[in-house]
């Protein structure tokens, strides 16, 4: 009967992971990571606009359709807006610009890039994202910009990361981070039943698990269309998705086991810790064998084609 008991367990996991691929809308995904963007930059010059622009694009096609450069004429089209600000004096010139592009754009879809130790600027009032870089490299920029983007819109931060290699790990980063600090207070939430009248009840009775395991399977498609892996059928993904679905579980035991040891009072803390954890780990996980998968796909065919060459040579 224990057999048995397992073995429905195992069948209920399966249906599970196969209902939240389908869920998915995997031609949506695919579709919105293709989608064509444009990235405005706004300097003091244009010559400089340029040189950032060229830092995170790794080639001339790229920068000519990824990147706009302000005034531009279709300016209202762009999905969001980089404000460069190489030095204090140089905002207020900026300012305006970037007050007409948060009206048109929205302010969360302009990032204000500060270079250099720039404090006591009047941007708190803007509703714009800031970022801040030491100086203008291409590692710099890309890291400071990729958190920003992925707060945009995460599907567009994937169009991004898709096109430009200078992007694509740190968005890849910035995915997994903010997709565990969104599991994480969940999981706090979902710790207090009595103080949340209506919703506390329902997450104590199991939704959170669904919850959590969902948001991570849309992290771990997002990072396989980040990285290019092709979407077109959902059967690899369902197979490939197998240890997202069946850690969960696991990861929901080591929960259950910690909360034993501490007070109730704080038995959130130890929740919120497995499941931002957990998202890490997995995030982590999915970009290492995305990144890596095309050379490991090479090394798979090498070998197989190395193996039937050499039964060919000893059969002749």
């Amino acid at each position: 009967m224990a057999v048995l008991g397992q073995v429905r367990k195992v069948g209920g996991r399966v249906l599970d992971a196969w209902r939240l691929v389908r869920e998915l809308d995997l031609n949506g995904l695919r579709a919105r990571a293709e989608q064509p963007f444009k990235i405005l930059i706004v300097t003091p010059q244009r010559q400089l606009a340029e040189f950032v622009g060229g830092l995170l694009a790794s080639r001339p096609a790229d920068l000519a359709e990824a990147f706009e450069f302000w005034p531009a004429e279709d300016s209202l089209a762009a999905d969001a807006a980089l404000v460069v600000v190489p030095e204090p004096a140089a905002w207020f010139d900026l300012q305006p610009t970037a007050t007409v592009l948060s009206r048109l754009l929205g302010p969360e879809r302009v990032m204000v890039l500060l270079v250099g130790p720039q404090a006591g600027l009047p941007l708190a009032d803007e509703g714009v994202q800031v970022v801040r870089v030491e100086e203008l490299s291409r590692d710099g920029v890309a890291a400071a910009v990729a958190p920003a983007l992925v707060r945009v819109d995460p599907d567009l931060a994937v169009a991004v990361g898709r096109r430009l290699e200078a992007l694509r790990n740190p968005i890849a980063r910035a995915l997994t981070y903010q997709t565990a600090w969104a599991n994480g207070e969940f999981a706090f939430l979902s710790n207090a039943p009595g103080a949340i009248p209506v919703i506390g009840p329902l997450l104590a009775g199991g939704a959170d698990l669904l919850v959590l395991t969902k948001n991570q399977v849309f992290l771990w498609v997002r990072l396989a269309l980040l990285y290019g892996r092709p979407l077109e059928s959902p059967w690899p993904i369902l197979a490939e998705l197998a240890p997202v679905v069946g850690g969960a579980f696991v990861w929901r035991s080591l929960a259950r086991e910690l909360v034993g040891f501490v007070p109730p009072v704080v038995s959130a803390v130890p929740k919120t810790a497995v499941a931002y954890s957990a998202t890490v780990f997995l995030g982590v996980a999915a970009e290492n064998y995305y990144r890596r998968h095309p050379e490991v796909r090479r090394r798979v065919i090498s070998l197989v084609q190395g193996i039937s060459d050499r039964r060919r040579t000893a059969g002749t």
